[in-house]
């Protein structure tokens, strides 16, 4: 049930990339974070019935004719587009804060706005 998720995961995402209707698109964003809570739902109770984090679907694989690659969960394409200014304003910051630049307080101020209101979403 696992990789079937991730297989219905990968052709909705796929779906979700190629519409342009925006109204379809939200529909499919909404089901795209339902299957994804589900899958994590199930890898859950995996973890909790198997006592470990890894698990081997070898003979499913193989059963399936899959390849592992088709079992790997993709990160949606919509969370990279989405958040894409926010992930380079924190990656400008901790550029500075790595770099030994000092952040200026403006920059400091955006970041905790962005980060706070992120958090509230």
């Amino acid at each position: 049930m696992y990789i079937k998720y991730i297989q219905v995961l990968r052709s909705i995402e796929q779906c979700y990339d190629q519409f342009v209707h925006p109204q379809k698109r939200r529909l499919l964003k909404q089901l795209l974070e339902a299957i994804i809570g589900r899958l994590l739902e199930i890898k859950h109770e995996m973890v909790k019935l198997e006592l470990s984090e890894y698990h081997y679907f070898d003979d499913i694989l193989v059963d399936l004719k899959l390849t592992p690659n088709d079992v790997e969960i993709p990160i949606p394409k919509y969370f990279i587009f989405d958040n894409f200014r926010m992930l380079k304003d924190r990656e400008h910051f901790l550029d500075q804060l790595l770099g030994g630049g000092e952040p200026t307080e403006g920059e400091v101020f955006n970041h905790t706005v962005c980060f706070i209101a992120a958090t509230e979403t």
